[in-house]
């Protein structure tokens, strides 16, 4: 049997012999073991202690003196997917710290080309020098804006003043990370047009024309590479370009998401829209974050939509909170729900999930952005539904609770006898809301527990055959006309004050008269 892949896996030639006549004899001495894998005895503990190690040997003690066992073959098997997961930790580490060796190497094919400065004098000079070379009009590109000390922020400040001064236009990524630093915000920009990336990069790549300042992150002191090479300038250009109109950005945990929906209050005025198909947060500190958020975005913008998917009781109480910042919210009817939040603004989408380790995808735009727009427009402005399922009628009996009372014609009780475990719940509601319901059905109707709620009043007015057709539902300014199916119930859900006035006009009619006619 060919064994050399186990070399392949990290054993030694020692090992292999050693756990390969411990699978054949046992357990066992070392004497045995030693016998029959031809190794030194004077290396037998050395390799024993590898392979325990590794987990392919264990060891019990009788009388003082140890004896050895393999384990099983299958641990292998275990012992490769160990070596993997070790792999992969391996090369997420060094993905990580590929950008800087990647320019550690670049900078070491020019440094016969470099110009080093170092210090708070050293920056003032490198940087002013090379704003002489651009003429007014000209553009900066800057790439990948790391943290920076105090000092240092201040400095890029004065300098964007002055660049701004010269007519010299300037953009430049930033990561994510420098966020909310002094020469990132609005009022310190000078007319620098900013985009926020999630890569981490290890220095600012600053190209004036055919001149690039490479600043690194400081650690102990400011020190920059200043190199003149057109090749050089060109080759960084069409990187930054690459990174600019880069459309999708992923972000993730709460600090990340949070960052980017900070960002869109700093960018929304009174001109703005805001449009929000809202999904339900899965953890405190998402929930309470997205009511400050509305809270702001609404005294910021034109103002703010937010569109909930299903009727139920959490949207409900959710859509209070949300009116009460001043955000304008709607609860379109269905018994599906969202897993997804997703911001549209003037030229950019964010899809968000909030997990407990939120993320959020950006596309930056215009196209999409219009589009999903559009579609949410059709949605907000729809006033009317068609909803299937028991889910569906439970959500309108939850949506009947925010309008005090309801009006039905022919309401027999489906429902009730279908869910009683949510009637019971639903009834404790509505007594404690003080809601109020009338009925007009037929006589056989009498005695159901739909004619014993202690807040329903009933008529026995309507003939019986009127049990074989659609139940109206009048309340709020809606009307809903609802029929039991063999399969499943159904609703038609229209949302016009016009038409639930010609519905309550009718209701009106039918319950001050003595007997149907």
């Amino acid at each position: 049997m060919d064994m050399n892949f186990l070399e392949e896996l990290g054993l030694t030639k020692s090992e292999i012999k050693v756990y390969l006549s411990l699978l054949e004899i046992g357990e066992s001495s070392t004497g045995k073991i030693v016998d029959k894998a031809k190794v030194s005895s004077s290396k037998i503990y050395e390799i024993m202690d590898k392979l325990i190690q590794k987990g392919l040997v264990s060891y019990i003690i009788k009388s003082g003196v140890k004896y050895f066992e393999s384990a099983q073959p299958n641990r292998l098997l275990d012992y490769i997917s160990e070596k993997e997961k070790k792999l992969e930790i391996q090369k997420e580490k060094i993905k990580k710290i590929l950008p800087e060796l990647e320019l550690k190497k670049k900078l070491s094919n020019y440094k016969s080309q470099a110009t080093i400065y170092k210090g708070y004098k050293g920056l003032e000079t490198a940087f002013f020098e090379s704003l002489d070379l651009l003429k007014a009009n000209e553009e900066l590109l800057v790439i990948g804006i790391p943290n920076r000390s105090e000092i240092s922020n201040r400095f890029f400040v004065k300098f964007a003043k002055e660049r701004q001064r010269r007519k010299i236009k300037s953009r430049a990524t930033i990561n994510e990370i420098a966020r909310g630093e002094l020469q990132t915000l609005k009022k310190n920009l000078y007319s620098l047009k900013l985009k926020y990336i999630q890569q981490t990069m290890p220095a600012a790549i600053n190209i004036f024309k055919d001149r690039i300042i490479i600043f690194p992150e400081e650690k102990d002191e400011i020190i920059l590479f200043v190199i003149d090479n057109k090749e050089i300038a060109e080759s960084f250009r069409v990187q930054f370009e690459l990174l600019w109109n880069q459309d999708v950005s992923t972000y993730h945990g709460h600090n990340a998401v949070e960052s980017i929906y900070d960002s869109i209050i700093e960018n929304t005025n009174k001109k703005n829209e805001i449009l929000i198909y809202a999904s339900k947060p899965n953890d405190k500190r998402s929930s309470e974050y997205n009511i400050e958020w509305q809270k702001k975005i609404a005294k910021k913008a034109k103002n703010v939509k937010l569109l909930y998917y299903g009727q139920n009781e959490i949207n409900n109480e959710r859509l209070k909170k949300v009116n009460q910042t001043g955000c304008i919210s709607k609860i379109y009817p269905t018994s599906q729900n969202l897993p997804i939040s997703t911001i549209i603004t003037k030229n950019e989408v964010i899809n968000t999930i909030w997990s407990n380790k939120p993320t959020a995808i950006k596309i930056e735009n215009k196209i999409v952005a219009n589009s999903l727009k559009e579609n949410f427009n059709i949605l907000w402005n729809q006033n009317t539904f068609v909803v299937k399922g028991i889910k569906a009628i439970e959500n309108i009996f939850m949506d009947m609770l925010n309008y005090k009372q309801i009006d039905f014609i022919g309401a027999r009780g489906y429902l009730i006898d279908k869910s009683p475990k949510f009637i019971s719940k639903w009834e404790k509601l509505a007594i404690e809301k003080g809601f109020k319901m009338r009925n007009i059905v037929d006589k056989e109707i009498k005695g159901h527990k739909i004619t014993r709620f202690p807040f329903a009043k009933t008529k026995y007015t309507i003939p019986k055959e009127y049990a074989k057709l659609s139940v109206i539902w009048i309340y709020g300014n809606k009307i809903a006309i609802s029929n039991w199916t063999k399969k499943e119930p159904f609703a038609i859900i229209i949302n016009n004050k016009e038409i639930y006035d010609m519905y309550k006009s009718q209701f009106e009619i039918i319950w001050n008269m003595k007997k149907f006619k």
